[in-house]
């Protein structure tokens, strides 16, 4: 399986696409974590089918606001492994 996140390299001020394929169906879960490492949101977690995925992501925190300004990490886990990418919030 493979991931990527797109528009990574860069500062986001919103939404960030995120790219994955399962080999197989899987459960996914899709979380943002500050830097301290606690978990800030949980974006996916489904069941999901084999095959090329793209999920948009608006960074918010649990409470459905927007995230403050710092950096992020993005964390794919499903039962193949897991993957994670920075991003910075500005």
């Amino acid at each position: 399986w493979s991931s990527d996140v797109c528009s990574s390299d860069l500062p986001v001020s919103g939404a960030v696409t995120f790219e994955y394929t399962l080999p197989a169906e899987a459960n996914v879960n899709i979380s943002i974590f500050d830097m301290y490492g606690r978990k800030v949101s949980t974006v996916m977690q489904a069941v999901q089918q084999a095959g090329a995925k793209k999920v948009r992501l608006n960074p918010v925190g649990m409470s459905g606001s927007k995230l403050e300004k710092g950096v992020y990490l993005i964390k794919l886990k499903t039962g193949y492994g897991s993957a994670g990418q920075k991003i910075v919030i500005n």
